[in-house]
């Protein structure tokens, strides 16, 4: 890619070049010779080497643990991590980067086969980095295309899409027939998830076509498995039932992830048809195959199945049984979700790094061959000295201020990081703690054991936790969207009374319980610029807020005060007020940093008050607060007058 005028320097890197071709040669025969043989066969070869009394893991032996993996892969995803983790630590103690680079795209599979898309991420991440390093395009298409999995799985399809894309391209390219099969099938699944059916039986056609041509015909029981799908999607149960048996009567490929899957397919599929003897039947067969390769997603996606069909069959101590194991998979994933959103995290900011270091790159090709090219001038105009100095001071300008960028977005992952683990602390502890609660809650007055006064103390207890735990989510949901989807307010004139009184009479009701007066005075109301929905929620949680912290017989007032160019809206409370300190972290953090029980021990996250600083500022607003302890509090907020 950079061009270079020393003829030694050119000489050195053909060399390089080759010895790169030639390893990259050696391995792949390796690898294809290995990968024809069973998982036995390379498993007896494996045992039969480490019983040696001079054995010692050469290359041979990295190569011959990378393809074990791969053949464990979707059998036992443990089992495939042991191996590719032993391959790693082999080929590192002897420098060798291919085997390097093959051990970890094989982790990385064998993460996201386990549902770990962070760990996933991690390793297909550096397993690119060295494939670019070697110029490996088989390595790279495979770290592509597990990148690309990544993407679906957190639903972002075009992403994805593009990723599988760009693997299918380098995959032709060098001719490897099992990636390009590969690439076909993950784009049929990703248009199947969108629901353009068409599109994915294309793809799906094509990538079993390619997959004739290989020797293991994984990806066409694969296909035949989201083959039958995409025809339960489309309302053919009948086909959908017959693709299905497909991947059971297949001799060819066999695994059991796959065998869980066609299970899992056909259960659904005769639930559907009210058929709910054969559907629990494959149930319990996909449900045995998920456990005994410990994939908890699937697990779980037989144990709902099962649950609907024994209460539909009219068998409800089964249901309940397999609701309640279903509960607890459920439970289990929960991990795996916090998980999704930290994988999620970092694929955006390994985005938006790659992106600044391909504007860094593009910097330095430019200054490289200005630098060239005037060096070649400066020998026949001496005034070329003057302009190539120019020139470099210019660049070292423009890569000053792109290490400012840089520097600006890494401030800002730093942050994004401890937002996560805030975000993770707030929903393991006050989201998590009430659901609980409530299934306890519900529980009790399930079982009819409790006389009439404690159950309707536990229904009120159980109305208040439902309020909180709705509202606490709703801010969580909301706070999540500004951060991930970019919403951005939508400015128009509007009478912000109308907004008010709205929110005011969702609010009565908790305001009588605690005997708190809302007094509204609208006298120097006027119109004002702002998003009317964004607006709602701004008063909605500073109006929460001031009953949750104004003690019983308090009040609550709401008023307007303007000037020739705003309008503010003034929440004032009687309520406990706060001390200087907290009122500097109040809009930087959110969860037990600045959230406390209410007057009446309300639970929050705290979340709420970050969403009202955000759409402030989206709508050009200001705001203010003024408090005390012990003698309440006042929110100020400002908008442009209409």
């Amino acid at each position: 890619m950079h061009k270079t005028i020393l003829k030694k320097s050119s000489c050195l890197l053909i060399n390089i070049g080759q010895r790169v071709i030639s390893l990259l040669f050696i391995s792949t025969c390796v690898f294809l010779s290995s990968n024809a043989q069973t998982k036995e066969e390379l498993l007896q070869k494996y045992h039969a080497a480490q019983e040696q009394q001079d054995y010692k893991p050469q290359k041979a032996i990295v190569d011959l643990l990378n393809n074990l993996s791969a053949k464990y892969l979707f059998d036992n995803p443990d089992s495939a991590m042991f191996f590719a983790s032993s391959a790693l630590q082999a080929a590192i103690a002897q420098q060798y980067l291919i085997g390097q680079e093959r051990a970890m795209s094989g982790i990385g599979k064998a993460y996201y086969v386990k549902g770990s898309y962070d760990s996933a991420l991690s390793f297909s991440d550096r397993a690119m980095h060295l494939s670019e390093q070697l110029h490996d395009s088989t390595g790279i298409a495979g770290a592509l295309n597990n990148i690309g999995l990544i993407y679906l799985a957190h639903e972002e399809i075009p992403a994805a899409i593009a990723q599988f894309n760009k693997a299918l391209a380098m995959a032709e390219q060098v001719n490897n027939r099992q990636q390009v099969a590969a690439d076909l099938f993950d784009i049929g699944i990703c248009y199947d998830e969108v629901r353009k059916l068409d599109s994915a039986e294309w793809y799906l056609n094509k990538a079993m076509e390619a997959d004739t041509a290989n020797e293991e015909h994984h990806i066409t029981a694969m296909a035949y498995n989201r083959m039958g799908k995409t025809l339960y999607y489309k309302g053919k149960y009948g086909e959908a039932i017959a693709w299905y048996k497909k991947v059971l009567d297949y001799t060819a490929y066999r695994d059991n992830w796959e065998l869980a899957f066609a299970y899992g397919g056909l259960a659904e599929t005769y639930y559907d048809l009210k058929d709910y003897a054969t559907g629990i039947n494959y149930g319990l067969q996909s449900f045995a195959f998920a456990q005994e390769m410990n994939a908890k997603w699937d697990a779980e996606q037989a144990l709902k199945i099962l649950s609907k069909s024994y209460a539909a069959a009219g068998d409800f101590k089964n249901a309940y049984r397999y609701q309640v194991l279903d509960g607890m998979y459920n439970d289990s994933l929960y991990n795996e979700a916090q998980d999704q959103v930290v994988s999620h995290l970092k694929l955006q900011q390994k985005e938006a790094a790659n992106e600044a270091l391909k504007k860094q790159n593009e910097l330095v090709e430019q200054k490289i061959h200005l630098t060239w090219v005037y060096n070649i001038c400066i020998s026949i105009f001496a005034l070329a000295l003057i302009i190539l100095t120019i020139l470099l001071y210019r660049n070292n300008k423009a890569k000053e201020a792109l290490n400012r960028q840089l520097l600006e977005k890494n401030n800002n992952i730093e942050r994004l990081n401890v937002m996560k683990d805030q975000l993770f602390a707030v929903v393991s502890h006050d989201l998590r703690g009430p659901i609980g609660s409530l299934q306890q809650t519900l529980q009790y007055i399930m079982e009819d054991v409790l006389p009439e006064n404690e159950r309707k103390y536990l229904l009120e207890s159980l109305y208040r936790q439902v309020t909180v735990s709705n509202q606490m989510l709703n801010n969580l949901l909301t706070w999540a969207a500004t951060q991930r989807s970019g919403i951005t307010a939508q400015l128009e004139k509007i009478k912000p009374g109308d907004v008010i009184k709205e929110v005011l009479a969702v609010f009565e009701t908790l305001a009588v319980k605690k005997n708190i007066s809302l007094l509204y005075d609208d006298t120097n109301e006027r119109p004002l610029v702002a998003d009317q929905n964004q607006l709602r929620i701004i008063v909605q949680n500073l109006l929460s807020n001031a009953i949750k912290f104004t003690p019983t017989n308090g009040k609550v007032s709401i008023f307007f005060t303007h000037d020739a160019g705003t309008v503010t809206i003034h929440i004032r409370d009687t309520g406990t007020g706060m001390s200087a300190k907290k009122v500097e972290k109040l809009f930087n953090s959110f969860g037990s940093v600045v959230s406390t029980f209410g007057t009446a021990k309300e639970k929050g996250a705290g979340i709420g008050l970050m969403i009202v600083k955000e759409f402030t500022d989206q709508n050009k607003g200001q705001l203010a607060i003024t408090s005390e302890e012990g003698s309440g509090t006042t929110f100020s907020v400002s908008f442009l007058s209409a």
